[in-house]
């Protein structure tokens, strides 16, 4: 990390040992991190790989201009800052105070940001006391670990083959997922949405339309074995309602026009999940595919009062974040 009494073009990297964040660049940037483990082991090879970064710069002549630490950086680092930028580069969940403390005012906080286990990395600058998203990008990274950790709930469902198939929960799991026990267990149906997408066209949006607007939704995965592992055409994303489960698969469409999308139901309750899919499929296509989201990050004392009343929330423990998408045409 650079503070600003460091020449121009000077860089600080924060390292931390494997699985955690990783930092930033640029003039008196910051590169975020968070622990993996109270105390970096080196038979995690944690100290091998702060040791090879250190070798590297000063082979390359950076060593009086990168300095190599070792630190949460959730918790911020003492008598450092404030930046010009704060890169973080590992799955976030919320947004750390100590990174707004340390960041210029006119500065920018870039991050993947996970949203109901969807992620997009998204760059804020500030406007007035709160977070205005800039630029957002399609990405995944695996999740920040440590004190700003946040940790899901996962249900596991038998399949008639006697492996699993899990249900990830983000927040917000529903009560009542004991009724979901046998429902791989009868047969399925499918239902179709009358949307179309292209080939080679993304469609991304519609996972974070269904994490922000679907109630009872999830990541779906399969275990190797299970009936659910050899079928085609099949997107890890789920909704429960009741004693019902439904997820999002493709069809070819029509006349080549690419392919449909649609859902595939179990369960007494399936047709339910699936009516509820298929709405926010269709809602997604009316009035999110056009054109991409607009974020905002609300810390804790903000004022809430400001939030557009076309914006959706997600509270999340230090702050809240919105989403508003431009009005379709």
């Amino acid at each position: 990390m650079a503070t600003g009494d460091r020449p121009q073009g000077s860089v600080r990297v924060v390292l931390r040992p494997p699985g955690t964040t990783r930092g930033a660049y640029g003039r008196r940037s910051a590169v975020d991190t968070a622990r993996s483990d109270e105390k970096p082991q080196r038979a995690l090879g944690s100290w091998s790989v702060i040791d090879r970064a250190a070798t590297a710069l000063d082979a390359t002549g950076y060593s009086s201009r990168v300095r190599v630490l070792v630190a949460d950086a959730a918790h911020g680092v003492p008598d450092e800052g404030p930046f010009d930028a704060i890169i973080v580069t590992v799955g976030a969940w919320d947004i750390a105070p100590t990174w707004l403390d340390q960041l210029r005012p006119d500065g920018m906080l870039v991050l993947p940001l996970v949203m109901n286990n969807v992620t997009r990395v998204i760059a804020f600058r500030r406007d007035g006391d709160h977070l205005a998203s800039t630029a957002t990008e399609v990405a995944g990274f695996v999740p920040m670990q440590g004190d700003s950790s946040h940790a899901g709930q996962v249900f596991d469902l038998p399949d008639t083959n006697g492996s699993t198939v899990k249900l990830s929960f983000d927040s917000g799991v529903p009560a009542d997922l004991f009724q979901l026990d046998d429902v791989l267990h009868a047969g399925a149906a499918e239902f179709w949405s009358g949307v179309t997408v292209g080939h080679g066209i993304s469609f991304a949006d519609l996972h974070l339309w269904l994490a922000w607007y679907l109630e009872g939704f999830c990541r779906l995965s399969a275990d190797g074995g299970t009936e659910l592992a050899t079928q085609k055409r099949w997107l890890p994303f789920a909704v429960v309602r009741g004693a019902g489960l439904a997820y999002l698969v493709l069809r070819d469409a029509l006349q080549g026009a690419g392919a449909e999308f649609g859902a595939r139901a179990y369960g007494r309750d399936g047709q339910v999940a699936a009516a509820a899919l298929i709405e926010q499929i269709q809602a997604w296509d009316r009035a999110g595919r056009h054109a991409p989201p607009a974020f905002a990050y609300w810390p804790a004392g903000s004022r809430r009062s400001q939030i557009p009343a076309d914006a959706a929330v997600m509270n999340k423990n230090r702050g809240a974040i919105t989403i508003s998408w431009p009005p379709s045409n």
